[in-house]
């Protein structure tokens, strides 16, 4: 092994690592904004639109927000229509 090629190997597991994480995060981010538990729910919600003020990181799930318009419960409606406010603005 030459000296890069460990450095190189750790990237490939970190970039893996993150992917892994995406992945996970987008398959559960409907299921935790549609908790039961309506605390919680509000809760991430609050800290989705609070870093969505901040920075970008959440719009690659916007499409997975805008799925959930037509949620049959209307608080689930209006957390998401205020994620998606936000995030539209940070697009302008």
């Amino acid at each position: 092994l030459s000296y890069s090629q460990p450095i190189i190997i750790f990237y490939f597991l970190l970039y893996k690592l993150e992917f892994v994480r995406w992945i996970e995060m987008k398959e559960n981010i409907v299921q935790k904004l549609t908790s039961k538990d309506d605390k919680y729910a509000c809760a991430l919600a609050d800290r989705i639109i609070t870093e969505s003020q901040e920075t970008d990181v959440w719009y690659k799930y916007f499409e997975d927000f805008a799925s959930l318009l037509n949620h049959p419960k209307s608080l689930v409606r209006n957390r998401v229509l205020h994620i998606l406010a936000t995030n539209a603005q940070l697009r302008r």
